[in-house]
């Protein structure tokens, strides 16, 4: 469990996916890229900060079916510089928001991650959409990573 008040949100705009939705920061796993390198370079890109290895605490991974996709999600509690929105042409705001009360616009799948991590699940997945789809057959490999942050403050 998680002593946390508060969890940085940002408010999509722009990008086709979810715009006006409050997401995680976050982004795709670069070629040649480790996950914990590929979330420092997130956190610089998206919100300007920097984030060390050792702050890094991997807490949640996502297993989204329908897109063949691992979401992996970090908390980090302790950063360098000042948050700042390093992309206003995708992301309207920055928002400590507390994690108690959640607002309505949060994307549905992070306020689920959200809750199993403040819950303490590791593992979580989409599994109506994998029954639906799938039934019982072999689903083969998972080819596509994504990493979330999931930065927090007393």
């Amino acid at each position: 469990m998680y002593n946390k008040e508060e969890i940085l949100l940002l408010l999509r705009q722009n990008t086709g996916y979810r715009d006006g939705y409050f997401d995680l920061p976050g982004g795709h796993v670069d070629e040649n890229e480790d996950l914990f390198t590929a979330m420092m370079r997130e956190a610089k890109e998206e919100v300007g900060i920097d984030i060390l290895r050792e702050n890094m605490k991997m807490v949640h991974i996502y297993h989204h079916y329908k897109n063949d996709m691992l979401k992996f999600v970090f908390s980090v509690n302790k950063y360098n510089g000042i948050l700042v929105n390093n992309e206003p042409e995708k992301c309207k705001e920055l928002k400590w928001l507390e994690i108690e009360n959640l607002p309505e616009n949060i994307i549905p799948k992070i306020r689920d991650e959200i809750l199993n991590i403040e819950n303490g699940a590791f593992y979580s997945c989409d599994r109506i959409f994998l029954q639906k789809k799938y039934g019982r057959r072999s689903l083969g490999s998972v080819r596509l990573c994504t990493d979330h942050i999931y930065l927090c403050q007393n």
